[in-house]
């Protein structure tokens, strides 16, 4: 699923003249990681540079996870904060795993538990990005395989119950917890949002800049310019 058959195409020449304009123009561009974030970042202010700047506003490029959790963390300072869950460090969520499988029938039988745990915080993930239901709720019977992932739908069950415990949460349920918070006037929302160089994004990440269409949030998608290229074969 692509974002340019969801929202309108923005050309990189466009963005970077409305960049150039500072916050003014309350433009957040989200990319897939932080080395892209980084190397737009740098395009940014090498052009900024041709212009024969010497002093110019910071662009906001930021990989998307790290937007969601820039807007959480308005709203964990802010007069909701008590209404939401407390999110868990990469390492909190590696100790619940371990319990979690310790715990089960298989805990006994594995030989590397940490690793297994690795694995399944990696599985979490992918399932809410691409909202495979069955495997996200914890419910083995509606989510059919063999016995690994019958293992993996038990943990993840008895993971959720370990979160829900102390109202913990993670990384990869954050933007749906954000998304409804969007309406919230704490969060620092930007007037436009730009996803660039997404090729295909998951249902999650599609959902949640719909939400942010749906607060008047205008949402824009931008690609890398094409360079035409010959290749030769001697």
């Amino acid at each position: 699923m692509t974002v340019g058959a969801e929202f309108p195409v923005v050309k990189k020449r466009e963005l970077f003249a409305r960049l150039a304009n500072g916050h003014s123009e309350g433009i957040a561009v989200l990319t897939p990681n932080r080395r892209l974030a980084q190397t737009l970042a740098r395009e940014f202010d090498e052009r900024q540079i041709t212009s024969g700047l010497t002093a110019w506003e910071t662009a906001d490029i930021l990989p998307f996870g790290a937007f969601i959790e820039r807007l959480y963390e308005d709203a964990l300072y802010s007069d909701i904060a008590a209404q939401l869950p407390l999110l868990l460090t990469g390492a909190q969520e590696q100790v619940l795993w371990e319990m979690a499988i310790r715990a089960s029938e298989w805990g006994e039988a594995l030989l590397a538990v940490p690793r297994a745990a690795a694995d399944c915080r990696k599985a979490w993930r992918l399932v809410h990005e691409w909202r495979i239901a069955g495997a996200v709720m914890g419910n083995p019977g509606s989510f059919p395989g063999n016995e690994d992932a019958r293992a993996f739908a038990e943990w993840a069950k008895d993971y959720t119950r370990r979160c829900d415990q102390e109202s913990n949460t993670d990384e990869a349920r954050l933007p749906d917890i954000v998304a409804p918070l969007l309406q919230e006037a704490a969060l620092r929302k930007p007037k436009r949002v730009v996803a660039y160089a997404f090729d295909v994004v998951p249902p999650r990440m599609l959902d949640f800049l719909a939400a942010c269409a749906k607060q008047g949030i205008e949402v824009r998608h931008c690609a890398p310019e094409e360079k035409v290229s010959k290749a030769t074969r001697i």
